[in-house]
């Protein structure tokens, strides 16, 4: 049997229960956003109601067929609890999944399962004596065609549901799709099954059961039509009287917002604005709808202004602050809330709430600007700050606090002073009990505390302990009249504190020292009071009183204790105050009544240019004057002894030279004749007598330096020198000497780099000249001298080493004493004794060393050595040129009471060319004659019988014509004091007697012009 007559108005109510009964379920899965509870209960409900309606209209389309059936009443219930189950669990899934297509392809297939399930098990339900034939195709096509139909349905559902609230079309529309999937399925199915009746079964239907049956369908239809009726009218009213209750609650909003509102177009214009939005821009709302938000937005914040209305417009909400510029161009800053206005599912423009909050920022500026100044004071602060609550917790700290004890500051934030691992030390050394703390005491009394020294044991990396010291403040934190904590201040006094005990030690060493002086010390305020005096003060006035008793009395109050030791006629109270007044160093010196006589110093006292008070030293020199006028006249005893020595020295000298002048000096002309020259014998005779006037001569000459320089009158002209070339330059002086007494002179060792010497260099090659010539002189024949030199650090140290007989041991202490000469050496070798002493002596007084090794019969070894410079580099000099001078006429007049001596002048210069002499015997004929004469030079003798020749020098050069004439000194007096005041009076040289020809020959070229001959 086929279902092909089926009741038309049964398959439409059939279809309409299954819109009705999917709105039903709809409506209440859509409402379900309570709680967890409520939304589980809805959705319970929903499926319930949506399980009866698809069981309803299944039965009712059964109904449709013009066949009547009887149904197993456990079958039937059974779909009808199924239905319930797969619609209530699949819109569960559907809202409790959190990705929307797997949700709803779950829910689609919990559905759609639900639905056949239901509808296979009615079929299976009816009583029917016969076969159901079913066709497959029928069977899948309904099963596909109720899964995409649903998939839709719940897809158009999910799909527009908006936060909480699903529009009433898409309830419909989903409603609409859902019913059509289920009677599609149920009428496809239909479609495909034949029922083939047994023939030989009665086929009989329970009129009771069967009107029973019709009776529960006919009352959960009418249940599901009045239901969903009543719902949709509900739900209509309820969404009128929302949509009024929110237009109004909506312009209430709006109108009465203390927010500035706006709306917004997609091109920034504005829509709408309430009365907050024309106070916050100054714009009436005509003014400013349609325009752009662009012009009151300040220039700064414009690009950003725009970047976050792009996102809004993209469906993301805005938040952000900017400044804007109202209508009178007052800044206001603003925080800004952007919300997309969304119709459908289209982005219509952008919802606005601006708030004012200028005050608030710069509120909120002041108290960063404030913070900011705050942590800065902390930060730069020098010392350390502590702020500690009543538990002993610390709420704040500087960095430099924690830094301080060598904590670091994260750490330091977690301790507290008050803990027993903070170890306080007082000054005296006994430790801190912990109630004894200066912040305990505040936190228990609210008494602050100032300029605690405490302290503090701290221990470095090493585990070693060391102590801070510092000088603490704590004070009373206190809020609302209530203690609240104590805030610590305390900066690091270690370095004071060494200073101080140092300047303890050192006060305590200077009190020694001053209580140990031989001399008097008195220090005063400004107000004259006593600071500081030691016994000696006392001592000297005869007081044995304790300086100490004095301390802090003013010194007037001493007047008369002190003042009866000085003479009355001395007013030592006035010239003390007259001292003071000045405030400048002082000394003076004063005899007392008991005949001490007291030196007193006074120094002013001075801080910072301000005046503090008075020093007084005084001293008892009773002792030290009688002292120094015992020495005084010692001195002046030693200085008439040397002067007479002087005397007699320069004396003998002048009797001396003067017959040693004629003797060398017509020895001389005889040797240089050349037109009666000497035969060989008479040669010889005259080298005899030149050698001894010359031995004579040396002799003088030594005694005179020797005097010079132990007198200290001797004048070295420190110059720059190679010491290479000053040793060549002697070595060729004694050459011919060594020569004579076959002694071979060599240089074994010198430093690779020249050495530079600051020394005389005429004394220094003196003393090399003296060691040279010893080492010849007391050599053997065929012996030998050896020069070795060496450098070592910054001295240059030569050693002179002969080959003869060497020095005795027991002579050796004494061969650099004036005119010491060993005994094995005496009247067997010509010498006076004097050279080595003089040698030494000059070694000395420029900056060296001698020293002399020997050993008798092996020879000696004589030892300089002198500091030298590397820095020095030498000027480039001139070229020497060569050639010979010749005068134009030039007259010399030659002062001279001698005859011999004038004899011998006559002589010298008779044969050279251009020099005509002229010759005065008195000092008187001889000014007349130089100013007659107006001579070239001038040669005067110091000693004239009727006058001094520094007289005839003073007259000649007062007198206009003679006074630019040059004036050569000669004399006898050869000592260095002698040539010294000769040349500062203003001689223009000093020729000695005995004269050397060559010498006066070289002063005349040096003062006269002459002509330049090139060789």
């Amino acid at each position: 049997m086929h279902l092909t007559h089926i009741n038309v108005y049964l398959v439409m109510l059939s279809l309409c229960i299954s819109v009705l009964t999917s709105y039903l379920a709809l409506f209440f899965v859509g409402k379900s956003t309570e709680s967890k509870t409520q939304k589980v209960s809805k959705i319970c409900i929903g499926g319930i109601g949506f399980g009866l309606g698809i069981w309803a209209m299944h039965f009712i389309a059964m109904t449709a067929m013009h066949v009547s059936f009887q149904y197993d009443w456990f079958m039937t219930l059974l779909s009808l609890l199924i239905a319930i189950l797969a619609s209530s669990l699949s819109f569960y899934k559907l809202f409790n999944t959190p990705n929307k297509m797997p949700a709803i392809l779950l829910s689609c297939s919990l559905l759609s399962a639900g639905i056949i399930s239901m509808h296979y098990l009615g079929i299976y339900a009816i009583k029917f004596k016969g076969i159901m034939i079913f066709n497959w195709f029928y069977v899948v096509l309904s099963i596909v065609i109720a899964f995409i139909i649903c998939f839709a349905a719940l897809n158009i559902f999910y799909l527009f549901k908006k936060g909480s609230s699903i529009l009433l079309i898409n309830k419909w529309t989903s409603a609409v799709l859902m019913g059509l999937s289920i009677a599609s399925m149920h009428f496809i199915s239909m479609m495909g099954i034949a029922f083939h009746p047994d023939p030989s079964a009665a086929y009989e239907i329970n009129p009771v059961e069967h009107s029973l049956f019709l009776l529960i369908v006919v009352l959960v239809t009418s249940f599901i039509i009045i239901s969903s009726l009543l719902l949709a009218g509900y739900e209509n009213k309820v969404m009128r009287e929302a949509a009024k209750w929110g237009e109004e609650r909506y312009q209430s909003l709006f109108l009465h917002n203390p927010d500035a509102i706006f709306t917004f177009d997609l091109e920034g214009r504005f829509m709408t604005i309430n009365p907050a939005g024309e106070a916050l821009t100054g714009y009436k709302a005509e003014e400013i709808i349609g325009q752009s938000f662009a012009p009151l937005i300040a220039e700064e914040d414009l690009e950003k202004t725009y970047s976050h209305f792009q996102k809004c417009l993209s469906g993301e909400s805005q938040e952000y602050k900017v400044w804007a510029i109202s209508k009178d161009n007052r800044r206001v800053y603003v925080n800004v809330k952007n919300t997309p206005i969304i119709m459908g599912d289209q982005i219509i423009g952008a919802y606005s709430i601006c708030s004012d909050i200028t005050e608030l920022y710069t509120t909120q500026q002041a108290l960063k600007e404030k913070q900011s100044l705050y942590q800065s004071i902390l930060t730069t602060m020098s010392d350390g700050l502590v702020v500690i609550d009543t538990e002993g917790k610390m709420l704040l700290a500087n960095e430099k606090a924690a830094a301080m004890v060598n904590y670091d500051y994260e750490d330091f934030q977690k301790t507290t002073p008050l803990s027993p691992s903070w170890q306080l030390i007082r000054e005296d050394g006994s430790c801190y009990l912990p109630e004894e703390k200066p912040i305990y005491q505040t936190l228990k009394t609210g008494k602050a505390f100032y300029r605690q020294n405490i302290g503090v044991k701290l221990s470095d990396e090493n585990g070693s302990e060391n102590i801070l010291w510092i000088s603490a403040n704590t004070a009373p934190l206190v809020m609302d009249g209530v203690l609240k904590g104590v805030v610590v201040t305390y900066r690091d006094i270690s370095k004071e504190k060494k200073q101080e005990d140092t300047l303890k030690v050192s006060n305590e060493i200077m009190s020694t020292l001053i209580e140990n002086l031989q001399f008097g010390v008195l220090e005063e305020d400004e107000n004259r009071n006593i600071l500081l005096a030691n016994e000696e003060c006392f001592k000297i006035f005869g007081s044995s009183a304790s300086p100490k008793d004095f301390y802090g009395m003013n010194i007037k109050d001493l007047s008369g204790h002190i003042m009866r030791f000085f003479p009355e006629k001395i007013n030592v109270k006035k010239q003390t105050e007259t001292i003071i007044h000045n405030k400048k160093m002082v000394t003076d010196e004063i005899l007392l009544n008991n005949s001490r006589l007291i030196r007193r110093t006074y120094i002013p006292i001075f801080s910072n240019e301000l005046y503090k008070g008075h020093f007084w030293k005084i001293e008892d020199i009773t002792e030290e004057r009688k002292l120094e006028e015992s020495l005084y006249i010692a001195k002046e005893e030693a200085e008439k002894a040397n002067r007479a020595k002087s005397e007699f020295l320069s004396k003998m000298s002048h009797e001396l030279r003067t017959p040693l002048n004629a003797i060398l000096g017509f020895a001389q002309i005889l040797e240089y004749d050349s037109e009666e020259p000497l035969t060989f014998q008479q040669n010889q005779k005259v080298q005899e007598i030149l050698q001894g006037g010359r031995h004579l001569l040396h002799l003088i000459n030594e005694v005179l330096d020797l005097s010079s320089i132990e007198s200290g009158h001797t004048a070295f002209q420190f110059e720059h020198a190679v010491f290479e070339e000053l040793l060549e330059q002697s070595l060729a002086l004694v050459q011919k000497q060594a020569d004579e007494m076959n002694v071979t002179l060599e240089i074994i060792e010198l430093p690779e780099i020249p050495i530079i010497l600051n020394v005389d260099t005429t004394r220094f090659q003196q003393i090399l000249i003296n060691l040279l010539t010893n080492a010849i002189k007391y050599n053997r024949k065929n012996g030998n001298v050896s020069l070795a030199a060496c450098k070592k650090d910054q001295y240059v140290t030569l050693a002179v080493k002969d080959t003869g007989q060497g020095i005795p041991a027991h002579d050796l202490p004494h061969i650099f004493e004036p005119f010491y000469r060993g005994s094995d050496v005496k009247g067997r070798i010509e010498g006076t004794g004097v050279g080595l002493s003089i040698a030494k002596m000059m070694t000395e007084k420029m900056g060296g060393e001698m020293s002399v090794a020997s050993e008798a019969g092996r020879g000696s070894t004589f030892t300089i050595t002198f500091p030298f410079t590397e820095d020095f580099v030498f000027p480039r000099t001139k070229e020497m040129k060569k050639g010979t001078y010749r005068f134009s006429s030039r007259k010399v007049l030659y002062i001279e009471d001698s005859a011999s001596n004038t004899a011998l002048m006559y002589q010298v210069l008779k044969n050279i060319p251009g020099i005509e002499l002229f010759t005065s015997k008195t000092a008187g004929e001889g000014i007349l004659l130089a100013k007659s004469l107006l001579p070239d030079i001038i040669m005067l003798d110091l000693h004239m019988p009727d006058m001094n020749g520094l007289e005839v020098f003073r007259i000649l050069k007062k007198t206009g014509s003679t006074r630019f004439i040059p004036v050569i000194a000669v004399s006898a007096a050869a000592m260095e004091s002698d040539v010294e005041q000769a040349l500062s009076s203003g001689f223009a040289d000093y020729v000695t007697k005995p004269i050397d020809i060559n010498q006066v020959m070289e002063v005349l070229y040096k003062h006269l012009e002459a002509s330049f001959v090139s060789q």
